[in-house]
Formats: C-alpha cells, structure tokens, sequence
C-alpha cells in the first residue's frame, strides 16, 4: 500500500467535509504529514486541477473538478442497474411480485419489475403508469417529493376502494406518517385484491425519487405478513440507496438542533469521521 498516496486522498477527503478553505496548518492537523510534505502534496493536486488556491493566505479549497468526475460515475450508475440485485433478493426472500417507480408529473411509472413466483392480479408492466394517492410507491415518493406536488393534485382525489385516501388533509397526515416510519403501505387502496409496501431510495445527494416495494394478494394479508415484510423492503432500499453513494446522517439521540462547532471542533469531528474504520 502507498501510504504517500493514502495521505494524500486523505487530504481531499478532508478539503470535501470541511466545505471550505483550509489553511496548511489545519491539514497538517489532521493528516499527520509534515509541513513540508503536505505541502508537496498539496501543490501536486493544485498543478492537476483537484485544489485551487484559496482566498486567505497558505489555505485551499477544493476544485471543480472532483464533481466533474463524481457526475460522470452518476450518470453511468442506472437506478435499475444499482436496484437489480437487491429487488432479484427480494424477490427470493419473498416470492412476490417486487417493483421499482419513479415519480412522473402526476403519477407514479414503473422502471423495473420481477414477477411473483405466482403471479396474480393486474400489476401492470413496465413502463405503466399508478396513482400516486393509493399506491405504496405514489405515495412514499409524494412523502419525499420537494416541490409542492401534494398542493397541484385535484381534490378530492379519485377513489378506487373502501380505503382509498381522497382529502388534502388525510393524504397530508398520511404522508407525514410515511416520513416518520420510513416506508408506506397500501392496503386495497388502488387494487383493493392487491396490498403492498414501499420504501424510498436515496442518491448520493440524499434526494428520493426512486422507490422499491413488494406487492401481495390480499388474501395472505389475513396472515398478517405485513411486519415481516416492512423489514425486508427497508434494507433493499437501504442497500440499493448505499451502491447509488447514499450515507446517512448518524442520530444523534436527540431532536434538538446541535450547537455550532468552533473552527477547532470542526476540524476534530472531520478527523474523527475520517480516522473511523471502514
């Protein structure tokens, strides 16, 4: 291993977290380089376009040129190409049908699917398109939809069952239990034989436009498998959601807002984050 090599992605690891410009001495810091070989190191990546110059004296920030080729590793990485083998081991551990959507203009369009081993009811193909107010997937993609789509839906909404959810207000709570559960859940709401459950699955950025589920018939519903079945699909979206780049934030116990850092305590919780095991 070159750990000459190691130190130094170790540096724009550390310029990345920071968000800013550093100074040379707060990289030395952190690296346990010396000064004159962080500097070196330094001046290597300023003369390859990775590190320019900051403003201050002595600091440097990062380029654009780290984003110009993470955006070319997000362009080639396919949701469906990332999703494949989870949804494949869903549908293993299952047996049942397992989807994946995105959200289009009003609706909800399947990009992916494996039937059930079984296959029942009308779930429809590739391509086709599902409310986005009485499906599991419309509706944890609604849930973690930015730009006010829940405001320009026509109310009240369609029915197709009993259970279908038809008011702002019912759909706004129900969402609102989405987020703070993580994953939706239709119960005959569309295709009152069919139940299913969602979760969201999250980029490199953290945003949530793609969603995985399963669907059963509802007869097996009587079985209550639903809390079995919740788990499941969590960690597929996880999985996918880590291969598309996605960390989570860490918890910190506590809903209040974190007092902010000093420059020294930032510099302290990069390096701790950095020096943690992989």
């Amino acid at each position: 291993m070159d750990k000459t090599l190691l130190k130094g992605l170790q540096v724009l690891e550390f310029l990345a977290e920071a968000g800013g410009e550093l100074t040379l001495a707060e990289i030395t810091d952190i690296t346990g380089l010396q000064k004159s070989n962080a500097h070196r190191v330094l001046q290597t990546f300023v003369h390859a376009g990775y590190v320019s110059p900051g403003s201050q004296r002595g600091a440097y920030k990062l380029s654009l040129k780290l984003w110009q080729l993470g955006n070319h590793v997000i362009e080639r990485n396919d949701f469906r190409t990332a999703a494949r083998p989870a949804m494949e081991l869903l549908s293993r551990q299952t047996g049942h049908t397992v989807l994946l959507a995105t959200l289009d203009g009003m609706e909800a369009v399947y990009i992916d699917k494996i039937d059930a081993v079984k296959p029942y009811g009308a779930i429809s193909k590739i391509g086709g398109r599902i409310p986005i107010h009485s499906t599991s997937l419309g509706k944890v993609l609604l849930a973690h939809d930015a730009t006010g789509l829940i405001d320009r839906l026509s109310y009240p909404l369609k029915r197709f069952s009993k259970q279908t959810i038809t008011s702002r207000s019912g759909l706004k709570k129900e969402l609102t239990q989405i987020c703070e559960c993580g994953y939706s859940v239709n119960r005959g709401e569309s295709t009152a034989p069919i139940w299913s459950v969602a979760a969201p699955i999250y980029d490199a950025r953290g945003r949530a436009y793609v969603a995985v589920s399963i669907a059963w018939p509802e007869l097996e519903s009587r079985k209550k498998p639903e809390s079995k079945y919740v788990p499941l699909v969590l960690e597929a979206a996880r999985g996918i959601s880590s291969s598309l780049g996605y960390t989570p934030c860490r918890a910190t116990g506590t809903t209040a807002l974190p007092k902010p850092l000093s420059r020294r305590g930032q510099v302290s919780a990069i390096a701790g984050r950095l020096n943690e095991p992989n």
